[in-house]
């Protein structure tokens, strides 16, 4: 399973080719951050000052990547403009994933029947837990969680540390889905492990202990969870709502937010809520200033669809749906933008302090700099 994986350089395209350097460096091409790669050249745009080499900036008017349609894989060019964002590839050869978590020191992907983990200095990727079904995953400090599709009709919440070695999972969790049960609404925040299915939320110590319920009244379309209360999307009325944790169990949903379109995914990145619309737009919402939100990203119709977010920097993390050709980008109260375009399908994505990473069809993990 672990055969042919290997950490590559960073790959940067322009013109009507795509290079692969040698080097592997930490730092990206400009963006925010500020890093220049540790190459002789600055490849951050075709504006900057000469680099202390004395070679002018390579100016970077396409960015290709690796597009698969009909089960061909082909280069696909989209022009939108200079590549403003380190992209690294960390690894290729990788298995096809359905999730993906990082942390300061590894990477931890979900096949569909195991999850493993991979250094991010380099290295073979280690089993941490085969024979299971993950749907979705979550991680804290110690441990990593998921959702698992492994017993028909039931929910199944599974826990494992995050150095597990071909270990045996933890059940938090087994609840009946119901005749009509969608179980992929699934959050970690505040101790707790949220998950969904009809209308019902339940909660379970991220430790272990009694399901409580959370609420009963509406269906959500995607959770976000605080220490004192979750926010959820919901489809009926197009609304955000917001349930108080502090007090007596099931709780009343109380509306937060009326959305542009139907609200879909939902993060909370401190102290602000970020939700993706029907129409491919994200929505900003400061918990703080709730009637001070606003809408910004395009429509599907006119650029990528952002139906996908995980918190990371002082925003979210958007990608495209894991069926599409690979789009990912960044949000943050003042703006919504591509960071690459034509990939191939994204299968997980995270977010960091630092970093957004992305998992793709083609066995890659790829790191950029926002």
């Amino acid at each position: 399973m672990t055969r042919g994986v290997r950490v590559v350089g960073l790959v940067l395209c322009a013109g009507l080719g795509c290079s692969s350097g040698a080097a592997a460096p930490d730092g990206g091409g400009g963006g925010d951050s500020g890093q220049q790669p540790d190459v002789g050249v600055d490849l951050s745009g075709s504006d900057g000052p000469m680099d202390s080499m004395g070679f002018e900036p390579a100016p970077l008017p396409y960015f290709y990547g690796t597009c698969s349609f009909g089960g061909s894989a082909s280069l696909v060019p989209t022009d939108r403009g200079p590549l403003h964002y380190g992209l690294t590839v960390m690894a290729t050869g990788l298995p096809r994933t359905v999730a993906l978590e990082v942390d300061a020191t590894n990477a931890y992907f979900a096949t569909s029947s195991a999850l493993m983990r991979l250094s991010l200095s380099g290295g073979t990727p280690e089993m941490m837990v085969s024979g299971v079904a993950p749907l979705v995953t979550g991680i804290d400090d110690e441990n990593i969680y998921w959702l698992d599709s492994g017993v028909t009709g039931m929910i199944t919440v599974l826990r494992a540390p995050l150095t597990a070695n071909a270990a045996t999972p933890t059940m938090l969790a087994s609840q009946a889905m119901g005749t009509n049960g969608r179980a992929s609404h699934f959050t970690v925040g505040g101790g707790f492990v949220y998950f969904s299915a009809n209308n019902t939320i339940w909660r379970v110590p991220t430790g272990g202990g009694a399901v409580q319920t959370v609420s009963t009244t509406m269906e959500p379309r995607g959770i976000a969870a605080a220490t004192d209360a979750i926010y959820f999307t919901e489809f009926s009325n197009e609304t955000v709502q917001k349930v108080s944790v502090t007090g007596t169990l099931p709780g009343t949903p109380a509306f937060l937010k009326l959305a542009y379109a139907v609200p879909n995914s939902i993060v909370l990145t401190g102290g602000d809520l970020y939700f993706s619309d029907w129409f491919g737009g994200l929505e900003y919402l400061p918990l703080a200033a709730p009637t001070t939100g606003k809408r910004q990203g395009s429509d599907c119709s006119g650029g990528p669809c952002e139906p996908r977010l995980r918190a990371g920097g002082s925003g979210a993390i958007w990608a495209s749906e894991p069926t599409d050709c690979g789009s990912i980008g960044r949000v943050n109260h003042d703006v919504s933008e591509l960071m690459a375009g034509g990939l191939a399908s994204i299968g997980g994505i995270a977010g960091t302090s630092t970093h957004a990473y992305a998992t793709t069809s083609l066995g890659e993990l790829l790191r950029w700099d926002p």
